[in-house]
């Protein structure tokens, strides 16, 4: 696993406002990363916003062809690679269905995603 990205994924995360996440979908009514970013009431996943996020997208993470991309992969086999983290691990950080890695009690998507990412690094021994 790359720590220092998942660090960094969870405090991009933090800094997204509740009623922007949507786990159930990479986004909605966006099409480009300006109008995800800007746009009244567009939603995304934790992946959907990844690709949004300038460092990582310097690092070659982004959407087209409406999922998450990275170095000829795409959808959850994107964020595997990207995260260095199994298939499996990534459908389980990055899925809108029910996860390993979902935390005990979650209020809305936001909470359910930040908590998917502690508690897997606690699992990894990281945290």
């Amino acid at each position: 696993m790359n720590v220092k990205r998942m660090t960094m994924l969870y405090q991009m995360m933090d800094g997204i406002p509740a009623e922007r996440v949507n786990l159930s979908l990479w986004r909605s009514r966006a099409t480009s990363d300006e109008e995800l970013i800007h746009g009244c009431g567009s939603l995304a996943c934790t992946l959907g916003w990844a690709c949004t996020y300038p460092p990582f997208k310097s690092m070659g993470l982004y959407f087209a062809h409406g999922s998450p991309q990275y170095k000829c992969q795409q959808d959850f086999d994107a964020a595997a690679l990207f995260f260095g983290i199994t298939d499996m691990e990534a459908l389980g950080l990055f899925t809108g269905g029910l996860s390993e890695y979902d935390p005990e009690e979650w209020d809305n998507d936001k909470e359910r995603a930040l908590g998917r990412i502690k508690k897997f690094m606690t699992l990894k021994g990281v945290l």
